[in-house]
């Protein structure tokens, strides 16, 4: 089965949403086709004025799917599975919900996520301790450690 990580929130003029598309043994899918539904505050398709990868990001736009329905974008996911879009609607964007249809040997699967007017969420992060101490002595002026530190985006 496919999982989708999803998040939107406000940018300005534009919403920006962002997230990540991997298997079931959490492999990413990378250049997969998914599809974008935006609503606005109704419940109604939004239509889209404008749309552009984010800054940076390795996902494009499919014109082929954007722009055939209101409130529609396709996109193929980047590196990692990730994807990026901006996008200007008609109207404020309230729900997003993302699909991906699946393939021969992936599920399918659908996500949806409410607009945040608080701005994007913070990456998750793991620290690991490489030959972690067993003992600190804190009465030491200085520890040393060495930290592996992986961020998920």
């Amino acid at each position: 089965m496919g999982a989708l990580d999803v998040e939107s929130h406000r940018d300005g003029d534009m919403t920006s949403i962002r997230g990540s598309l991997v298997d079931d043994a959490g492999i990413s899918l990378d250049g997969t086709a998914i599809e974008l539904a935006l609503f606005d505050g109704e419940g109604k398709p939004a239509a889209v004025r404008r749309r552009e990868p984010c800054p940076g990001s390795s996902s494009t736009i499919l014109d082929a799917t954007s722009g055939s329905q209101p409130g529609v974008v396709g996109l193929r996911t980047g590196t990692k599975g990730a994807f990026c879009v901006r996008v200007e609607a008609l109207a404020p964007l309230v729900k997003v919900r993302v699909s991906y249809p699946g393939s021969k040997l992936v599920d399918g699967a659908e996500r949806s996520t409410e607009v945040s007017e608080a701005g994007p969420r913070r990456a998750a992060t793991r620290l690991r301790f490489e030959n972690a101490p067993a003992v600190v002595d804190l009465e030491r002026p200085n520890a040393v450690f060495t930290v592996a530190i992986q961020f998920d985006r």
